[in-house]
């Protein structure tokens, strides 16, 4: 037999023979469990006679004084210091840029942000609206997500008001900007008067 082969045996055989003396021990004496941060326990998988695992979580830790928001962003900016986020209840929380990481996660580039100040009601997996400040400058016009359609060749539209009763469609060119508004960077000049609300209805109309 080779030599390899017995010191594999003789390391499995003294790793079971540890692993029974825990067992035997387990039986008389309560094990104490240290965890390496302090904070609130958010949830346990303890079972009474569960035996875990090397690496299984049986108790899960969080510090709500250290809580930080991660936010997907589907172009690369330079973000400003300073953001916002805001609740489903209409509560916001002031947030502080802490960095982006380098591999997408669903073409997607994940930020991290520290929480400034009280976290308040906010929870481990709760959803937020990141709103956060590019240090890149862009010109065009902002428009509400709602005033842009698609055309019948696909392209992007809006419908200017010229005058009474009298929708003309323009083509223009668009740019992400936030959760609700877009930008025209071409196609649109300043001081036309744009259908912002109803604009699918004056679209069905051929």
């Amino acid at each position: 037999m080779a030599r390899a082969q017995i010191e594999d045996s003789e390391l499995e055989l003294a790793g079971l023979r540890i692993r029974r003396a825990n067992l035997d021990r387990a039986q008389r004496e309560p094990e104490r469990l240290m965890a390496p941060v302090g904070g609130v326990i958010a949830s346990a998988q303890a079972i009474a006679g569960q035996i875990a695992d090397p690496g299984t979580a049986v108790f899960f830790i969080i510090d709500p004084d250290a809580l930080w928001v991660e936010a997907l962003s589907y172009d690369v900016h330079a973000f400003a210091g300073e953001a916002s986020g805001r609740m489903a209840d209409g509560g916001t929380l002031r947030l502080l840029h802490r960095g982006s990481g380098l591999a997408d996660r669903n073409q997607a580039v994940p930020v991290q942000f520290s929480i400034e100040g009280e976290a308040g009601a906010l929870r481990p997996g709760q959803l937020l609206t990141v709103l956060a400040r590019s240090t890149q400058e862009r010109r065009g016009i902002a428009l509400p997500r709602t005033a842009v359609v698609r055309g019948a060749n696909g392209q992007a539209i809006v419908y200017e008001h010229g005058n009474a009763e009298r929708f003309v469609p323009r083509e223009i060119r668009v740019e992400p900007l936030d959760a609700a508004r877009v930008l025209a960077v071409s196609g649109l000049g300043p001081g036309r008067r744009i259908v912002v609300q109803g604009a699918e209805l004056l679209n069905q109309i051929r």
